[in-house]
């Protein structure tokens, strides 16, 4: 595999990715991506490559943030269930 492919921009604004670069980076038809730019380049990185790389990113945070939600919301239910489940009414309102 070389390490340079050359094409061009379409009048739409579709680039053709050569096969060779599809293969080895596992885009198929139907494959999600995302791009972003770093100083003058674009970068293309499937759905599942930037899931994986937030997963690193955040691989060294404690804790859950899943269950950290689940928890807070099971507070604000208990709450809610401790004051019989009414909001408190904003003042200065019209009925």
């Amino acid at each position: 595999m070389t390490d340079r492919y050359d094409t061009t921009v379409t009048r739409e604004g579709r680039v053709l990715i050569p096969a060779e670069l599809r293969r080895a980076a596992g885009l198929a038809p139907g494959v999600r991506v995302s791009l972003r730019i770093e100083g003058e380049t674009i970068v293309l990185t499937t759905a599942e490559a930037a899931r994986h790389r937030l997963r690193e990113m955040f691989s060294g945070v404690p804790g859950s943030l899943s269950d950290e939600l689940i928890a807070e919301r099971r507070d604000e239910v208990r709450r809610d269930a401790s004051t019989g489940g009414e909001l408190p009414r904003a003042s200065g309102g019209h009925e």
